[in-house]
């Protein structure tokens, strides 16, 4: 392969010749995590007593407390409920001084506006489809719990038996660590130089993929022009890995 992998940008991406499998991630890259998110904060706020502060509020107070204590997790400072815990409790002073069981119980009726709102990205059955004909190895590898990440996929209708799915906490370890890298190339069966990584987050997919020794491709679905060239739709995405 030219280049190192793990210097690999958007310009000197690999061809598929050179390609044996590839990793998607979730999140925001097959499933639309934000969308859901965002809606379920809304809903989730107005049912909150005292709560006064609007939808836009909502939106980018669970958004900022996302940003700032899931890759705590990923870092390995927190467990996954435990980052969990910190933001139900942050993100309102009726939620506070909660026990551990009372923010569950919050956090279940979150769950359930989240769930509501569970859909596919635009393209991403086609993505993997497009993929999987190729006759490249595709798995997903995802930071958060198993049973959760495979039933996104179930209703959205993104089960593909021939298509492993790598969860972190399943895994015991998340992403940037290169440890899941190894872990899910070794699950799908190929060499990580020749395991392309997708995904939207810039510093866990991308970063941390080219660190571990594989090529990625950064899906810059919100636009946000890190790389140059870099495809904004799951359309795009196929395209540039089957043309």
């Amino acid at each position: 392969m030219s280049a190192s992998t793990s210097g690999l940008v958007w310009q000197d991406r690999p061809v598929l010749s050179e390609l044996d499998g590839v990793l998607l991630d979730l999140d925001d890259t097959l499933f639309d995590h934000r969308t859901a998110a965002d809606r379920a904060a809304v809903a989730w706020a107005g049912a909150l007593p005292g709560w006064q502060d609007g939808a836009e509020e909502a939106v980018a107070r669970w958004l900022a407390l996302e940003n700032e204590h899931f890759p705590r997790y990923a870092r390995g400072e927190l467990t996954l409920l435990e980052q969990r815990r910190v933001r139900v409790r942050a993100f309102h002073p009726s939620l506070a001084g909660l026990d551990d069981a009372g923010v569950d119980a919050a956090f279940v009726r979150y769950l359930a506006f989240y769930e509501s709102f569970w859909r596919a990205l635009p393209g991403a059955s086609s993505l993997v489809e497009g993929l999987l004909a190729s006759g490249l190895r595709v798995g997903i590898l995802t930071n958060g719990y198993p049973d959760q990440q495979r039933d996104k996929l179930d209703r959205t209708g993104l089960v593909y038996p021939q298509v492993p799915m790598f969860a972190s906490a399943a895994l015991g370890v998340a992403k940037p660590s290169p440890q899941a890298f190894e872990l899910a190339c070794a699950g799908l069966g190929t060499v990580g130089a020749r395991t392309l990584m997708v995904g939207d987050n810039y510093e866990f997919d991308v970063l941390a993929a080219r660190a571990a020794g594989l090529p990625a491709l950064f899906f810059d679905r919100h636009s946000r022009g890190l790389e140059p060239g870099a495809p904004t739709s799951l359309d795009a995405v196929a395209a540039a890995i089957l043309r």
